[in-house]
Order: structure tokens, then sequence, then C-alpha cells
């Protein structure tokens, strides 16, 4: 350790005292303190305005529930007062970037965020397109698993009117708004140009055929008969087997066995 130190002192390097150490550790603790200190001041100053706004914004909506009247002309005169500054402001860079990250940082402001926050930067057609489009994404949840053709056929008409065929976006970006798989927009895609294809615009409704038994009445109820007549029910309560009938509907009834004395036994002859 001694060595080290004769070292720095003949490279000139002098590590600092005791005394020197405490004053440096006090004098980081001063300006620990005092940065804490000024960030205190900041963030009292920013919710100061903050509540100032927020108390405007209150006074001006109690003003309006009293039924003071805006004066129009004074609002078309502020108006463009704001948009002829950031016209100028604007212009004076080409860079479209640049533009968008100062209007974006304008939105983002604390203030602007209070004063219009972001349900009401909206225009009246764009909210009005939200909404239908929230709709529209809602009624195809409601039909999205279709259980019945009625279901079927409404999630086809609502698929093939959300979609376009010569669109620019992805079939999955489409996919992902809808809350369906991609299959099914591609198939109204399908549908859509099968559509403007034809002269007349006919809707053709895709519902699934009904599947029909080829075995007659009377086949069945002989069947059904000889059953009857020639099995007994299974006494075992777990030997229960599940017939499928229809979507969601299924029969349960125990296995039916032939008796011994019921079987044939053919002899070789």
């Amino acid at each position: 350790m001694g060595c080290a130190r004769a070292a720095n002192r003949r490279s000139g390097i002098i590590r600092p005292g005791p005394e020197e150490r405490v004053c440096n550790a006090r004098k980081r603790e001063r300006d620990r303190v005092r940065q804490q200190e000024c960030r205190n001041r900041k963030r009292v100053a920013i919710e100061l305005q903050k509540r100032a706004v927020e108390e405007d914004i209150r006074e001006r909506q109690n003003s309006i529930r009293i039924g003071a009247r805006v004066n129009q002309r004074h609002v078309r005169r502020d108006a463009n007062a704001i948009i002829d500054v950031v016209y100028s402001t604007l212009n004076k860079s080409v860079d479209f970037h640049h533009q968008e990250a100062v209007l974006h940082a304008v939105w983002s402001d604390r203030i602007a965020a209070v004063v219009l926050p972001e349900s009401r930067r909206l225009t009246t057609q764009l909210e009005a397109q939200k909404e239908i489009i929230a709709g529209l994404v809602q009624s195809l949840s409601e039909v999205k698993n279709a259980r019945c053709k009625a279901d079927l056929v409404t999630k086809h008409a609502i698929l093939t009117a959300a979609v376009t065929s010569g669109a620019s976006t992805s079939k999955r970006q489409k996919a992902r708004l809808l809350g369906v798989h991609p299959r099914n927009v591609r198939a109204a895609i399908q549908r859509r140009s099968s559509i403007e294809s034809t002269d007349q615009i006919v809707w053709t409704l895709s519902v699934r055929k009904v599947r029909k038994d080829a075995t007659s009445e009377s086949v069945k109820a002989a069947v059904i008969a000889w059953w009857v007549a020639e099995t007994r029910a299974s006494p075992n309560r777990k030997e229960v087997v599940k017939h499928w009938i229809a979507p969601g509907v299924r029969e349960k009834h125990h296995c039916q066995y032939l008796l011994e004395s019921q079987v044939w036994v053919f002899n070789s002859m």
C-alpha cells in the first residue's frame, strides 16, 4: 500500500485527506438536497398550473350550465389567431416529420391534455366512424360462433359488408380488428369479388346444406322395433352411450346387448 502511495505522489496523483473527503461528502449532500428541492418546486408548480386549468374549465362548465351563451364571433377570432400562429410556425420547416413531431408534442402537453382530452380532439365524423366500427365488431362477436342457420347468414352478411376486394391493408390486420380468423376475411373478400364481378348486385347467402338421411322411415321403425324386442339394456349404469342428434344436442341411453339365447350360431357344413 505504501509503495502505491509513493508511486502516485511521484506521478502527481494526490489523494484527498480525511477533511477534504468530509467536505466533498457534505458538498454532494447539499447538491442532492438542492436538486430534490428544485424538483419538488417544479412538481408543485405543475400541480398548481394543472389545478388552475381544471378550475378554469370547471368555471366555464358551470357558466354553460347556468345558461351563458358563447360568442361565436369571438370563437372564430381566437381560432383564426391560433391557426395563423400554427401555420406560421410550421412553415419555418419543410420537414414533414418535424412538423408531425411538433404537433405531437403540442397535443402531449399537460395543458392541452387537460383542456382538450383525446375524446374531444376527434371530430364528430371520426366519432361516428368509431361508433359504427364498435357496433360492427360487437354484432360480429355475437354471431362469431354460429350455432344455427340465422347466425351463419348474419355473420357472412356482416363480413361481406365490412370488407372490400381492392383494399391495401392486409387480411390479418382486418381480422385482428374484427376479432375473427383470417380465413373468414379471405372468404368474405371472395364473396365480395363475386358480387362485384356481376352486372347486378346479388347477395348470395352461403348456408350449410341440411344433411338428409338416406334411410326411409319404415326401415327405421323396423330396426328400432327389432332392437327393442331382441335386446336388453345393460344393468351397469356406467355403460352409457352418447348419440349426436344436432349441434349441441346429444341423446344418452344405456348400451343394448343381445342375449346369448338369441345369438344365431351357424355350424360349418
